[in-house]
Parts: C-alpha cells; structure tokens; sequence
C-alpha cells in the first residue's frame, strides 16, 4: 500500500549529499535534525524520515527536510553504496508494505 517516492535528483557536495524527491514532505520552512533522538520526538514525516535514515547510516551528522528536499550532513564523502542505502530508505518512506 502506498506510493514509492521518486528520486528527482541527487547530487553530493563536501560532506552534504542532497536529494529531491517527487513529493513534498514539509512546508516550505523545513525541519532540521541533529540526532535520531531528536528525530524521535517529532511526529511529522521530516522526523519520520530523519529517524529511519539515521537508523540506516550512523555516520550521519544531521537531517534536513524542507518541501521536496533533503540535505544530509555526512562526515566522509558519500559512496555508491551509502546512495543507494538512503535512497532506498527515502523511495520506501511512505510504502505500508516496503521491497524486501
């Protein structure tokens, strides 16, 4: 049930690896998060999202989520496995019963 987001774009730049979607999941102010305890007090699909992708990488300094983008703070540079882990874990967002 529900819809796969589509990756638009995606794009890495020192330490920040930024993806727009097809969907927005915020108001145009945007949500930002530091920590996935801090994404765990949020009830919005920003901290949703925030939540899953710091439980998919741990290396990740900080979530923002603003409309149909995403920004993530990276400490190492992005590799093709790390894009495909958090593109997965957004493409799956809003799917009840996500790919295995």
């Amino acid at each position: 049930m529900g819809q796969p987001i589509v990756i638009e774009s995606t794009e890495a730049v020192d330490g920040s690896f930024i993806v727009t979607m097809n969907r927005s999941l915020t108001s145009q102010v945007g949500e930002g998060y530091n920590s996935l305890s801090a994404a765990s007090t949020g009830d919005s699909f920003g901290a949703l999202l925030a939540r899953r992708l710091f439980e998919a990488d741990d290396s990740i300094d900080r979530v923002y989520v603003a409309s149909n983008t995403v920004v993530l703070k990276h400490p190492a540079s992005i590799d093709d496995e790390a894009v495909s882990t958090l593109s997965s874990v957004i493409e799956d967002l809003l799917l009840f019963y996500p790919s295995a």
